[in-house]
């Protein structure tokens, strides 16, 4: 049997194997097989002094703000899923980046594109915004207060690929700059 890769996993995937391993260990039938879901190939933005290249993350990996915190025994603690899904989302950032990429040390804009799976439900695209960039930061530029101009954009809906693309530049000289 080929291992595990839990990097490339998806949450549900990976409760699937853990009921698999469970049911397996105490002689039960497992209830749950997942079919694994088809990587995105995307083609690939070659990676310049100025821009880094043009990154993707799964729809299904990205995880809301209102979704960040729970409560457990009175206190506020991060989700399980928020740490998990954060770590895969730098696995998969990390494998689209050159191996001599050096993180951008100056101000960066940032631009986000989200393409839906469906739209019958309202998304509040902006929720995405803290998870993708803290997943950036030290892999794309050195720290997230960097970014001196964000913006989030909700592309058209793709039911087979549903994803986020982030595209990150320096910041155009030529711009002004209110902190200078």
């Amino acid at each position: 049997m080929k291992p595990f890769d839990i990097a490339n996993a998806t949450p549900d995937e990976v409760r699937a194997e853990a009921d698999r391993r469970w049911a397996e260990r105490n002689g039960a039938k497992p209830t749950v097989v997942l079919q694994r879901t088809p990587r995105i190939e995307v083609p690939r933005r070659v990676a310049t002094p100025d821009a880094a290249p043009l990154l993707v993350l799964p729809f299904g990996l990205l995880v809301r703000d209102n979704e960040k915190y729970g409560v457990m025994r009175g206190r506020i603690l991060l989700k399980r899923t928020y740490r998990a899904n954060k770590e895969r989302c730098k696995v998969v950032v990390r494998r689209q980046l050159p191996d001599d990429w050096e993180p951008f040390a100056v101000p960066v804009t940032f631009t986000a594109t989200l393409y839906e799976p469906d739209r019958s439900r309202k998304r509040d695209i902006v929720n995405y915004a803290k998870m993708v960039q803290d997943v950036c930061s030290r892999l794309v530029y050195a720290d997230d207060h960097l970014i001196d101009r964000a913006t989030w954009v909700r592309g058209p809906v793709d039911e087979t690929t549903p994803r986020l693309e982030i595209a990150v530049t320096t910041l155009d000289k030529s711009l002004p700059r209110w902190n200078t």
